[in-house]
């Protein structure tokens, strides 16, 4: 299924790849990702089968109880703590999921950025301004002035 799935991701993403909002691409592979925890889920059929699949995946004993025997569907259950234990990211990464975002893609992170401009943003004490003081220039020619 991850097979099939990849052909077509990798076409989709090499139209959509580039676009401006990387957060809808993040949003997509989250929701795909929780649809395969959720179809694997699904060929666990038995409560016996599902635990010891969690228990094999390394989910704690009493976790994997609580989740083998909940009544809740495939559904809510993908996104419970312990499928994202036993079927992680990386898990689908391993089976050739491609990544639909690179982190070089998303937008830096929203804070100040050093730069060398006046205003002591980059550390130095205190710089001219880029235009005149006006009070320093009335006072270099108040000598005009005073006769």
């Amino acid at each position: 299924m991850v097979k099939a799935i990849t052909t077509y991701l990798r076409g989709w993403l090499g139209y959509f790849g580039d676009c401006q909002t990387p957060s809808v691409l993040q949003r997509l592979e989250a929701w795909l990702r929780r649809r395969l925890r959720s179809v694997v889920w699904k060929q666990w059929k038995r409560g016996r089968t599902r635990f010891r699949e969690l228990r094999k995946r390394g989910v704690g004993k009493d976790l994997a109880a609580q989740t083998a025997g909940s009544p809740h569907g495939p559904w809510r259950i993908a996104n419970s703590p312990a499928l994202s234990i036993a079927l992680p990211n990386a898990y689908f990464a391993m089976l050739g999921l491609p990544p639909m975002v690179v982190p070089s893609q998303l937008n830096p992170p929203n804070r100040r950025m050093r730069t060398r401009m006046c205003g002591g943003v980059g550390g130095e004490d205190e710089r001219s301004p880029p235009y005149p003081d006006p009070t320093r220039a009335r006072r270099s020619a108040s000598f005009l002035y005073d006769s």
